[in-house]
């Protein structure tokens, strides 16, 4: 993945958390990771892993499509 694209995910994967008012510690718990890890799939650091966003779309009820979409709601 290029770096355009991480950041992409980032950022979407950020948003929805923000929107549901959900803490990193509690995406972390949902993915079976450290809170470290979302931290850094946040920011970009590192490519969110695919496991990371089919967890994350079956908890929140969202498609993959729709997970990795930004919101433009504001939380």
């Amino acid at each position: 993945m290029n770096r355009r694209t991480t950041s992409y995910i980032a950022r979407a994967l950020r948003r929805h958390r923000e929107v549901r008012r959900v803490p990193q510690s509690e995406v972390a718990t949902i993915a079976g990771i450290t809170q470290a890890s979302v931290s850094n799939y946040e920011n970009g650091k590192r490519e969110a892993p695919l496991q990371l966003v089919l967890a994350l779309s079956d908890a929140w009820g969202l498609s993959v499509e729709q997970l990795l979409t930004v919101p433009d709601v504001r939380p």
